[in-house]
């Protein structure tokens, strides 16, 4: 996975974002929480950090209540 940096904060990003939206248990289509799980799991070992929780947007929020119990430690999320 590659880097950037996050302004002028000294955080580093992953270049991928991986986005949060249809992970919830509002729509037939949206996957459930043990495929979410995997999901987030999967990006976080090969390096991903960065994340868009998708606030209450989408899902009526369950995607970053979901997220938040679920995300790894090192994580950088976005609303």
């Amino acid at each position: 996975m590659r880097y950037k940096l996050l302004g002028r904060s000294g955080l580093c990003v992953s270049e991928v974002c991986l986005g949060t939206m249809m992970m919830s248990t509002e729509s037939p289509s949206s996957a459930g929480p043990e495929e979410s799980r995997r999901i987030l799991e999967a990006f976080a070992d090969r390096g991903g950090n960065y994340f868009d929780t998708a606030n209450e947007v989408y899902s009526g929020g369950s995607a970053s209540g979901f997220w938040g119990s679920s995300s790894p430690p090192s994580a950088i999320a976005t609303s």
